[in-house]
């Protein structure tokens, strides 16, 4: 059966219920519960540097806030932050849980896609954190991996989930004979799974799901072979009887 997921602290039977969207149960589930993509946190830039559709982290100085109710429901923040090399737009929409953490004349760490705007450049809802020298234990840096969600799950839950089933779980045992992994340059099973949700750079990271996908369509070929091997034990083919009656057909035509 495996380890339920209600083992981890702060996985209750409601988020349970979420996870079980996903068709995870149990701390095997999680660990096979793949990225669909990483944010690649470590691209870092200055604002002059800046291009459009660019997807960076950029570190700079909140110089003013602006705060506008537009409806009861409907809310904008606007932050003009600066580096030394230029200045930008930071915008957050319903900033209601996050603009009490936000201060001027804090330094910040910013990730999101750049869009030129009217007044230059600006990055809308970033993900953010207080920048300081030392960011070892951050969860901010590196490359991130994003996960399919449901219902209310975030991606900063299942990351944080996923590395506690990791920690947790024994190596996973590997399901291709050595020959096959030398032959093909192939990843461990359990290091391909632990590196695809925390890889150390993106290469590493396509090297894994390669060994993952190899796996799978060795697994439907063996099958497939499997089945064909039966069908072929099996096939009576076309049934002849001893007594050759193809005479007796000839003689029955009527020309």
């Amino acid at each position: 059966m495996g380890i339920p997921v209600t083992f981890l602290k702060g996985v209750k039977s409601k988020r349970a219920a979420m996870l079980e969207a996903l068709d995870v149960r149990t701390l095997e589930d999680l660990a096979l519960l793949l990225p669909r993509g990483y944010e690649d946190r470590t691209k870092t830039a200055r604002i002059a540097e800046l291009v459009p559709e660019l997807e960076v982290t950029i570190t700079a100085r909140i110089m003013r806030m602006d705060f506008r109710q537009i409806r009861r429901n409907f809310s904008v923040m606007n932050l003009r932050v600066a580096d030394g090399t230029g200045e930008m737009i930071i915008t957050f929409y319903n900033p209601k849980y996050i603009k009490n953490r936000l201060e001027k004349g804090a330094v910040m760490r910013f990730f999101g896609k750049i869009v030129k705007g009217y007044y230059g450049f600006e990055m809308t809802n970033p993900v953010f954190e207080v920048a300081s020298q030392d960011n070892t234990n951050t969860q901010f840096t590196g490359i991130l991996p994003i996960y399919p969600l449901a219902q209310e799950l975030t991606q900063n839950f299942l990351r944080k989930t996923v590395k506690e089933a990791l920690a947790l779980l024994p190596p996973f045992q590997e399901n291709l004979p050595g020959a096959i992994l030398q032959k093909y340059n192939l990843m461990d099973r359990d290091i391909a799974i632990r590196t695809l949700h925390a890889p150390d750079n993106l290469e590493k990271a396509a090297e894994a799901r390669r060994r993952l996908a190899f796996e799978e369509l060795f697994t439907v070929q063996l099958m497939l072979m499997l089945m064909r091997g039966n069908y072929n034990k099996d096939g009576l083919g076309i049934h002849f009887t001893g007594q050759d009656q193809t005479q007796t057909m000839i003689s029955g035509l009527p020309f």
